[in-house]
């Protein structure tokens, strides 16, 4: 049975270059080919050669030996899923042919971004907005922007920065900002840049999910900061908790977490919005009823109005004014303390227990006679 270079063969191909690339810098085409093919199997590699002469695809010779053959189509499989990777932005090529370098581009969670390629950008055309900045104030490390400056006097090189390009004149910086600041100290012209179509929003979106697992680490507030920041906002935040947390790069849970803090928050703000009369819009009535309860005026409130222990502190406030103050000064530990004080009793006290003697003497209070009569038939047979 023949086998032929089918989905889950290219998905298993792009994950091993996915894996190589995570080492980190950038990688030259001939070796990553080599390594790459290696794990496509022999058949595959032969199958796909015949397929391409039945084809008539120009550059394979069918003169080939077979070794030659397998060589040469998994070099081919390896190049047209690489071109679909950098067509995906998922991996980003320096130059041209087999002379060319590859780079593993950092997920930005749910940023969009298309045509993405590489540059040489001037530092000048370099724009920072402060929503794409996730980093608290108290976690920017500047300490780090001077050691990759060092890198760079020494010779090195550091990965490019992710920028967005809206109407060919705005230069967005999404993820790269200790970079930027090291080829500033540097007095670099350029910064090696992957560039995509995009816009601010594209950047803010990418910012979310970046520094997941590369540079300074995000904190937990950084992670917050991006969630909130999308939650905030009035078209991210109609998506799907699963959608944010995905952007972001954390767990689901966080994002119900802050949702709720969110909304409660709103809850808040929007009670205590006045309305045109001065007062909260659907609390005027309730505040009036309360303010003669607590400060005597006008007649009892009805038991609808306000909880338990504020009627009782209405009633207090009411019948004992000078305990209502010492309540409001916080001289009682609770309602019940300042009660005892309104009726001569020591406030702070506690209750004495009942035995279970006077208990029951209060339980036979509450019987009727013939239950009172089984009862004590009941205590005569124990006895």
């Amino acid at each position: 049975m023949t086998k032929r270079f089918r989905k889950h063969d290219g998905d298993k191909t792009a994950e091993r270059i996915r894996s190589i690339l995570a080492s980190g810098g950038w990688h030259p085409h001939e070796p990553l080919v080599f390594a790459v093919g290696r794990s496509i199997h022999p058949g595959v590699a032969c199958q796909h050669f015949l397929d391409m002469l039945d084809k008539k695809k120009g550059g394979y010779n069918p003169s080939l030996d077979y070794n030659a053959r397998i060589h040469y189509a998994r070099a081919r499989l390896v190049k047209n899923l690489l071109d679909q990777m950098v067509r995906s932005a998922q991996v980003l090529r320096k130059g041209h042919n087999s002379d060319c370098f590859y780079w593993l581009i950092p997920s930005g969670g749910k940023a969009r971004m298309h045509n993405t390629r590489y540059m040489d950008l001037p530092l000048e055309k370099v724009k920072i907005h402060p929503d794409i900045q996730m980093r608290t104030a108290s976690e920017i490390n500047d300490q780090i922007p001077r050691d990759y400056a060092e890198v760079l006097h020494a010779g090195g090189t550091l990965p490019p920065v992710m920028i967005f390009l809206e109407e060919e004149e705005n230069y967005w910086l999404a993820d790269g900002h200790y970079r930027l600041k090291a080829h500033q100290i540097a007095r670099r012209e350029t910064i090696p840049a992957c560039v995509s179509d995009g816009t601010l929003r594209d950047a803010i979106l990418y910012a979310c999910g970046a520094n997941q697992q590369h540079g300074q680490v995000r904190s937990v507030d950084a992670a917050q900061k991006a969630v909130l920041r999308l939650l905030d906002d009035p078209e991210w935040s109609k998506e799907s908790n699963i959608w944010i947390a995905r952007a972001c790069g954390v767990v689901e849970g966080l994002v119900k977490t802050l949702q709720q803090k969110t909304h409660d928050k709103a809850k808040m703000t929007s009670a205590a919005r006045p309305a045109k009369g001065g007062r909260p819009k659907a609390t005027e009535k309730a505040q009036e009823a309360a303010d003669e309860n607590l400060y005597g005026k006008g007649k009892h409130t009805s038991s609808k109005t306000g909880t338990s222990a504020e009627r009782r502190i209405a009633r207090l406030k009411r019948d004992h004014p000078d305990i209502g103050e010492r309540l409001d000064r916080g001289e009682f530990k609770s309602v019940a303390a300042a009660e005892r004080a309104a009726r001569g009793e020591e406030p702070n006290q506690p209750r004495k227990k009942k035995t279970p003697l006077e208990q029951a003497k209060a339980i036979c209070g509450k019987l009727s006679s013939a239950e009172r009569a089984e009862l004590l038939a009941w205590l005569q047979e124990g006895a």
